[in-house]
C-alpha cells in the first residue's frame, strides 16, 4: 500500500483562499467571488517593475522595449487575462509614441498626463511598471508562472532587472515559506517522537511501528487526496460572518 501511495504523492494539488478570506456566507465573500466572475481574474495581481541597469536601458526606446517584451512574454501564459499597461496601449501607439517624443519637454509632459504611473524617466535611472492579471489557478502554478517571470529576465532583459511585489507574488510567498516551515516542524516533531520513543523503550522495533503508525496513514491519505484530485486547501482560516 505504501509502495503504491508513494509515486502521487508529488501530484497533489495545493489552492490557497485568498482574497477568498471570508466564510462563503459573508457578504463580502459573496461580492468577491462577483467581482472576479466580472473581471475573470483572481483579484491578486502580479506587480513587475523594470529598473534600467546601465545608460542605455534608461532610454525610452530601450525602456519602452522591455515592457514589450516583457509584456508579449506575458501574454503568452495561458492564465493571464490582462497585462496593464499593455493592454490599454497597442504595439503600434508604444512604436509611436517612442518615436515621436522627441525633446525632454515633451516627454515630461506627454509622461505627466498619460504614463506616471506607470513609466518614469529619470537622469541616472528609468523604471516601469507592468501588472498581470491572471485567472483563479492552484498554488502550484502561481509558483511556477513566478518561476518563467523571474527566468525571463535573466535569460532576455540584457539592460533591466526585474522586481516583483504586488498580492498576487507576495502572498504566495509567504504560502511557500508557510508550506516549508509546516514540513520543517512536522519532520522535527518526528524526530522528537522517535528520539523519545527510542529512550523510553530501549527497542528499535518498537520505534520502528510508532513511526510507521506516524508516517503510512498520512502518505495514504496525501495519495488519496491527490488520485480523487482533492485540493490541499491553505491560507488564512476564514472569518466568520
Amino acid at each position: 500500500l505504501l509502495l503504491v501511495a508513494l509515486p502521487f504523492l508529488d501530484q497533489i494539488n495545493i489552492r490557497n483562499h485568498y482574497p477568498k478570506i471570508f466564510s462563503s456566507e459573508h457578504t463580502i465573500a459573496k461580492n468577491i467571488v462577483e467581482l472576479q466572475k466580472l473581471t475573470q481574474t483572481d483579484l491578486a495581481p502580479i506587480d513587475i517593475t523594470l529598473t534600467a541597469s546601465d545608460r542605455q536601458g534608461s532610454e525610452v526606446e530601450a525602456l519602452l522595449s522591455a515592457v514589450l517584451s516583457m509584456s508579449n512574454y506575458a501574454k503568452t501564459i495561458v492564465e493571464t487575462h490582462v497585462v496593464l499597461p499593455y493592454d490599454f496601449f497597442t504595439s503600434y501607439q508604444f512604436q509611436k509614441y517612442s518615436k515621436t517624443i522627441s525633446n525632454e519637454q515633451q516627454l515630461d509632459s506627454y509622461l505627466d498626463e498619460n504614463w506616471n504611473n506607470w513609466i518614469k524617466i529619470g537622469a541616472d535611472s528609468s523604471t516601469a511598471r507592468i501588472q498581470i492579471h491572471l485567472q483563479e489557478t492552484s498554488y502550484n502554478r502561481k509558483l511556477e508562472i513566478i518561476g518563467w517571470l523571474r527566468r525571463f529576465d535573466q535569460t532576455m532583459l540584457g539592460h533591466h532587472d526585474i522586481s516583483i511585489t504586488g498580492p498576487g507574488y507576495f502572498y504566495t510567498l509567504v504560502e511557500q515559506r508557510g508550506l516549508d516551515n509546516l514540513i520543517a516542524s512536522s519532520l522535527l516533531s518526528i524526530l522528537i517522537i522517535v528520539l523519545t520513543m527510542a529512550w523510553i523503550t530501549g527497542y528499535a522495533n518498537l520505534t520502528l511501528i510508532a513511526l510507521s503508525g506516524i508516517l503510512i496513514p498520512s502518505i495514504v491519505l496525501a495519495a488519496v487526496m491527490s488520485l480523487l484530485k482533492i485540493s490541499w486547501s491553505i491560507a488564512l482560516l476564514p472569518i466568520p460572518a
